[in-house]
């Protein structure tokens, strides 16, 4: 749907050159709003212009940085013809490079970093910028900032198809899915048999597989209107089924129990608590019995050098460090032997 703007310039008699021109464009940028009430329309001057840094730099003088990002998607979709592709590539552009700054900004340097290595390795874009950013809640920043860090955990390795089953607010959902297993009734309330073309297609009866962080956590925050339920709280499954897994015809990915199909309780990775009253992801419960979450130290060993490689020399220590003790963590139950065999990378400069 395209916006018809009046011409912005017609007011303008001539375009001051020098230290005076900087001052002319904000003055236009402001004059926009005031006419329009309307951001974009500054976005335009200022893109006319060549300036959408003073754009950006009047939206931070504004305090407006959450608005412009959150927002994105609508501005891109009211104000951006289909036909104006360089326009709309700078606004993207724009969204990205700020909104990654915003979102360590809110969020804290550790989400931010991992937000950061899934853009640069093109696994999110300026769409799921806008979702992590619409679902900000200040007095909840560290809470969810939490949430969606382990979330980032899954999408960064790569090898995995993840997806979300949403209970409806059962009691106990989170505890007992992942204890048991996922129970497969989409074929069922059918009431037809169903010929499924491979696993993930019957698999996604129940689930909703979703390619990247941004989306993952709009669908998680958007659960609380689904089926109705009046629960405070509700448990939503989070699934993680490797790649390789899926591809292989003799997997156990689906079993069995008295007629009744299941996802194994192994592809469970864990639940998210949502508030539905606050909207907000209260906490992540990771599954002991997901296979993902057992480690190998090849995979650790993977996650390094990917640090490495992202990040510049002043953070690389940090970073070096978290994962020295992740890896304590999920080797307490070895033994001293097995230990010492599997770490010996720790010195890996």
């Amino acid at each position: 749907m395209e916006k018809n703007y009046q011409n912005l310039e017609d007011t303008i008699e001539i375009d001051p050159t020098g230290e005076n021109r900087d001052e002319f464009i904000k003055k236009q940028m402001e004059d926009a709003i005031e006419k329009t009430g309307d951001l974009m329309d500054a976005f335009d001057v200022a893109y006319q212009k060549g300036r959408v840094d003073l754009f950006w730099r009047w939206i931070e003088e504004q305090n407006l940085q959450r608005d412009m990002i959150a927002n994105s998607f609508e501005y891109l979709v009211f104000h951006v013809g289909e036909k104006e592709m360089e326009k709309k590539k700078c606004f993207k552009t724009m969204i990205e490079e700020k909104g990654l700054d915003y979102l360590k900004k809110i969020y804290g340097q550790g989400l931010g970093d991992k937000i950061k290595e899934l853009y640069q390795k093109r696994k999110i874009n300026y769409m799921d910028i806008s979702f992590l950013t619409k679902i900000d809640r200040e007095m909840q920043r560290k809470v969810q900032a939490d949430v969606i860090e382990k979330l980032a955990d899954l999408y960064l390795d790569g090898n995995l198809m993840i997806g979300v089953h949403r209970t409806g607010g059962m009691e106990n959902a989170g505890k007992n899915i992942s204890a048991e297993g996922l129970n497969l009734t989409g074929d069922i309330s059918s009431g037809a048999k169903v010929e499924h073309k491979n696993i993930k297609d019957k698999l996604a009866k129940n689930i909703t597989f979703i390619d990247s962080l941004g989306f993952m956590t709009r669908e998680l925050v958007a659960s609380v209107g689904y089926k109705n339920h009046d629960q405070k709280l509700i448990d939503n499954i989070i699934i993680a089924i490797p790649k390789e897994e899926l591809k292989r015809e003799n997997s156990q990915i689906i079993i069995k129990d008295e007629g009744q199909e299941r996802l194994a309780p192994k592809f469970i990775a864990g639940y998210v608590v949502v508030d539905c009253a606050e909207k907000v992801m209260q906490e992540y419960v990771e599954n002991s019995k997901s296979i993902i979450n057992k480690k190998s130290v090849a995979t650790w060993l993977q996650r390094f050098q990917g640090w490495k490689d992202v990040l510049g020399k002043s953070q690389y220590p940090r970073k070096k460090a978290e994962l020295m003790s992740e890896i304590s963590e999920n080797l307490k139950d070895k033994t001293a032997n097995q230990q010492k065999q599997e770490v010996q990378f720790r010195d890996v400069p």
